[in-house]
């Protein structure tokens, strides 16, 4: 589908080490799409000769960032919400709060007593929600 959506002025980029991702290859050669593979230590080298060019998946992210579960924790940010309805079920409440808030990252972690507590990854993502 992406073949034939975007056509040949496009790049498609693989990540797998699969060789079930062939055929999909193979069609977008075809198509004169360019065609890069990101792959792990154990991959088909039948695949890796299907593509333009290669890239080991570790070489790719060797200079990344990364960050523990400990530093996330500290990112991350809370959004208290009150004055919310304390009779009846809870279920709409939380489906409405998720759906404000889930394009900014947001997770509904509870509504109690007419209050809610949401999730975000970080303090941006929260202020982002509150816009």
């Amino acid at each position: 589908m992406f073949v034939d959506k975007f056509g040949s002025d496009s790049v498609l980029v693989v990540i797998t080490g699969d060789i079930n991702f062939a055929t999909p290859i193979r069609g977008a050669r075809r198509k004169e799409i360019a065609v890069v593979l990101i792959h792990g230590t154990s991959h088909s080298r039948d695949l890796k000769n299907l593509v333009d060019e290669s890239y080991l998946f570790e070489d790719v992210i060797k200079g990344c960032e990364t960050i523990t579960k400990e530093e996330k924790q500290l990112n991350t940010a809370y959004l208290k919400v009150s004055n919310l309805p304390k009779e009846g079920s809870i279920a709409p409440i939380v489906n409405r709060l998720s759906h404000l808030s889930a394009n900014c990252g947001g997770k509904v972690e509870g509504v109690v007593s007419g209050e809610a507590v949401i999730r975000f990854g970080c303090k941006d993502d929260a202020q982002r929600a509150l816009q």
